[in-house]
């Protein structure tokens, strides 16, 4: 049984090495990516405006017409400027753009999405660029991944009484022992804080299906399609916004969604002190564009057990309950699950390598 175990961990590792090794790298550089897109601008950081926000957002939307504004993002929890993200007709085909505005109004930067390689690499993290069916394929490869953990975590677990002896490790082994040792050893230390980031990870990529499954903590509510909404007097965003703000003081803008004829309401999150995530709360409202109502609140200081678990997944894979020493502690043990990996496949070609040479002697 033990062999057979063996040769499952090591033949399903050879597999699915690349992917993950992809995986991990890629959500290395979305550990840091807010603050790698800050540091593109030098301007400091000013009071929001949500007036003068809204006139610069309609303004570029009257520029360019073609380009229908559509949700608003955050770029941090302290920040006042925000991600505007623009779509076209042609959006599958040529993607978003993203124009970020300052708390002032000035455009800071606009790009578009499928040429901005922070974006394209969270994309593929999230969902290997396969609209449809990538997240499944990514939860797959997560699950196998994190039950290949365990089966590494089984091997060395007999072997508990001799742990201290794996931290013993001689220059005089020959090349395959030594890739061994160092294998073993850095499994070992890496077992718990890997098998929390990869679960983690799994279950932030199942989370929508959680959602269909268990609930919906944050349903939209259900609203009747408005015919020529367009054209219909509406309130505006900094209305909605300051509906948001008087109904929850001192909390901070995450993501808003504008809206549409089929979606006749402003969908606003909102960050409160006290939440688990670091930048995108889920404190949220529904707000109707036509005549300012509350058409749903969900608080999230006060949400139930579901939600306050849903809610966790995305900031415990990123390690932000323990703010920048979280993060930090993540990106650290990914580029350890990458050596992890490099001792893995380096392992199996010099032992592959040693047969090939004992079958020609």
């Amino acid at each position: 049984m033990h062999n057979l175990l063996l040769k499952v961990h090591k033949y399903t590792s050879l597999a699915f090495v690349v992917i993950w090794l992809i995986q991990i790298v890629s959500g290395l550089l979305m550990v840091f990516a807010p603050e790698i897109t800050e540091a593109r601008f030098s301007k400091p950081s000013v009071p929001l405006n949500m007036a003068a926000f809204e006139k610069s957002m309609w303004a570029q939307h009257a520029a360019h017409p073609a380009w229908e504004p559509q949700t608003i993002y955050t770029t941090s929890k302290e920040s006042t400027r925000f991600d505007v993200y623009f779509y076209h007709e042609d959006s599958d085909e040529i993607g978003s753009r993203a124009i970020r505005i300052d708390g002032d109004g000035e455009i800071l930067a606009d790009r578009m999405m499928k040429q901005d390689i922070l974006n394209r690499t969270a994309e593929f993290h999230e969902m290997l660029w396969i609209d449809d069916y990538g997240y499944i394929i990514l939860g797959i490869s997560g699950i196998l991944l994190f039950s290949n953990m365990i089966l590494g975590v089984k091997f060395i677990w007999p072997m508990r009484q001799k742990w201290k002896s794996f931290f013993k490790l001689s220059a005089q082994d020959r090349k395959h022992i030594k890739l061994y040792k160092w294998h073993r050893l850095l499994g070992f230390c890496l077992a718990l804080p890997a098998l929390f980031v990869v679960l983690t990870g799994i279950l932030n990529i199942w989370l929508d299906d959680f959602k269909d499954i268990f609930g919906n903590p944050w349903a939209a509510p259900i609203v009747e399609a408005v015919a020529d909404f367009d054209n219909k007097q509406k309130i505006t965003l900094t209305d909605a916004v300051g509906i948001a703000f008087s109904t929850y003081p001192g909390a901070t803008l995450s993501i808003i969604s504008l809206p549409s004829s089929d979606d006749p309401y402003y969908m606003i999150r909102l960050l409160q002190d006290g939440e688990i995530r670091e930048i995108y709360g889920n404190t949220k409202m529904y707000i109707g564009a036509l005549d300012g109502a509350i058409l749903a609140n969900y608080d999230q200081m006060s949400a139930s057990v579901k939600a306050s678990i849903f809610s966790s997944f995305f900031s415990l894979h990123l390690g932000t309950p323990l703010g920048m020493l979280g993060r930090i502690l993540v990106f650290v043990t990914g580029v350890l699950m990458i050596i992890l990996g490099g001792f893995g496949i380096t392992l199996w070609w010099a032992r592959r390598s040693k047969k090939r040479q004992k079958q020609k002697a």
